[in-house]
């Protein structure tokens, strides 16, 4: 799992959960974040499920691709979005 950002015209930015895991829900996120003692600034309000996570030749997560391919396709896919 990643998290992105986007622009946000209300808060300037929006957290976006990104995986691979389609099972994975937004409630399962936010209690895992909560369980590290961090603030609900740091809870995506979206998850987006892709095939698969872009790496860099480390092992980390490229962003910067991610993101990419998420603006791509946000014309064609519908986030799935937590009220609040």
């Amino acid at each position: 799992m990643a998290v992105v950002s986007r622009p946000d015209e209300d808060k300037g930015e929006a957290l976006i959960a990104v995986t691979n895991e389609s099972k994975l829900t937004l409630e399962e996120i936010r209690n895992a974040i909560k369980a590290k003692g961090l603030t609900n600034l740091c809870v995506p309000r979206e998850i987006r499920v892709v095939r698969e996570i872009p790496k860099l030749g480390t092992g980390k997560v490229n962003h910067r691709e991610l993101q990419k391919e998420l603006q791509q396709s946000q014309t064609s896919q519908d986030p799935r979005k937590e009220d609040g």
